[in-house]
């Protein structure tokens, strides 16, 4: 999916510094200003719809309120999103950037069985890897979760079909699986436990350098988080196995790598 020795700019929930996060206008934003790996998050409606939205409610992101799990399509369509944008559906997101060509999508599963329920939760996946298919976009697809459990039930699904994406170090995550054995691609964070054995991550974003090495040797392509923004670090990183860096100004740092013009 990565070519080797090339660096790839991924947009953070579209374009979330410059333009209202996880919207077809940040999308639209990042797409036509050359970016191709674009990163959002999937929560599952009332009525089955997928819904590009970060929180499991509307609360934060828009001016209403209420779980994204007990609404309707209908009722997450009235609330505004951000300089009068609607909450997108994947369906949208898929259509919206088919002029782009060869853009990647990394779609992070947010439905959780811990809290939306199991059987909730693995239909969610279900739907996405379905939608996934309709589209023929299986090879330009990552599945991202911090939930072991999801992303084990969408590889049992089709063993090797996709791209999977984790968190470095794997406490970040949660789950009984054992990430190993299906990650392709990790997000990095420089982090230790804390006292409550919760990660606990360090100002300085940049982890320790034989990290990315380790996991670039275990055949996991590593990412650097949206909190690394200095170039020069980019670049070094990039002999460490590092291909993507997850960004929330995308199209700024894409220029200041010289990636685009």
């Amino acid at each position: 999916m990565f070519q080797a020795n090339k660096l790839y700019v991924c947009g953070h929930r579209g374009a979330r510094g410059v333009k209202p996060e996880n919207t077809m206008l940040g999308f639209r934003y990042a797409a036509e200003n050359g970016i191709r790996i674009l990163e959002t998050d999937i929560h599952m409606s009332a009525d089955r719809k997928l819904m590009l939205i970060h929180d499991d409610s509307l609360d934060r992101t828009t001016d209403k309120t209420g779980l994204v799990r007990e609404l309707t399509f209908d009722q997450i369509r009235t609330a505004n999103a951000g300089d009068g944008e609607k909450v997108p559906t994947l369906e949208e997101l898929f259509e919206g950037t088919a002029d782009c060509e060869g853009m990647i999508y990394n779609l992070e599963l947010k439905d959780f069985a811990e809290t939306e329920g199991e059987d909730f939760a693995l239909e969610s996946v279900d739907r996405v890897l379905g939608a996934v298919e309709r589209y023929g976009l299986a090879d330009r697809v990552i599945i991202n979760s911090f939930s072991t459990h999801l992303l084990a039930h969408a590889h049992k699904k089709a063993p090797g079909r996709y791209a999977m994406h984790g968190f470095f170090p794997f406490y970040h995550m949660f789950g009984a699986e054992d990430p190993t054995e299906f990650l392709t691609n990790a997000t990095v964070f420089n982090s230790t436990l804390g006292q409550d054995g919760k990660p606990v991550n360090n100002p300085d974003p940049i982890a320790p350098f034989e990290t990315y090495s380790s996991l670039a040797e275990k055949g996991i392509t590593p990412w650097l988080p949206s909190a690394v923004r200095d170039p020069a670090f980019v670049i070094t990183l990039l002999g460490r196995g590092v291909r993507v860096i997850t960004s929330d100004y995308p199209v700024a740092l894409s220029r200041a790598l010289g990636l685009i013009y």
